[in-house]
């Protein structure tokens, strides 16, 4: 997979009759920035509550390094970043053993390097995966809904088992404060 810009991405596209695997810049910085950081009328609620990035063909995890960059520039708070990169994130997708440091919680925990804007030090559910910056975990988890375990099941995958009311209670009490 390459990375290439419009002009350059449809000549070879078209050299090479469709069959070629690519990858274009498709978010400019500003609308980013934009929708990284605005919050609603209230001031307390961000227009956007979480981060997402991009795992495709040229990954871009960029949520440690812009998101520190949006910390160091004054834009988000420490707390909003850890609010957007991990809070927020887990209730969207009815995770609600991670995001936090409660009794109970899955122990999931990053150490980052705030000058060079790296992740160091990653525990999942205790366990080292992420040693001096290089990846030592194996494995992985499924999110699913009950509906999802017979094909997890079936294919040797360790599920996450998430309750789909879990999701929509954190996105309508959201949407109710966001009134």
């Amino acid at each position: 997979v390459i990375l290439t810009n419009k002009e350059k991405g449809l000549k070879i596209w078209s050299e090479t009759q469709t069959d070629v695997p690519m990858s274009f810049e498709v978010n400019p910085a500003l609308p980013r920035f934009f929708f990284a950081t605005q919050k609603r009328k209230d001031g307390k609620h961000f227009l956007v509550d979480a981060f997402c990035t991009d795992g495709g063909g040229i990954p871009r995890n960029v949520i440690i390094s812009s998101g520190f960059s949006l910390v160091k520039l004054g834009a988000l708070s420490l707390q909003e970043f850890v609010f957007k990169s991990s809070y927020s994130a887990t209730r969207l997708y009815g995770l609600k053993n991670k995001g936090h440091f409660s009794p109970g919680a899955d122990a999931d925990i990053t150490i980052i390097d705030f000058e060079r804007q790296k992740p160091i030090h990653s525990f999942v559910e205790g366990k080292e995966v992420l040693v001096d910056g290089c990846v030592k975990g194996q494995g992985g988890k499924f999110i699913t809904t009950q509906e999802g375990l017979s094909a997890c099941k079936e294919y040797e995958i360790e599920p996450y088992l998430i309750d789909i009311k879990d999701i929509f209670s954190y996105r309508t009490e959201r949407f109710a404060k966001n009134q």
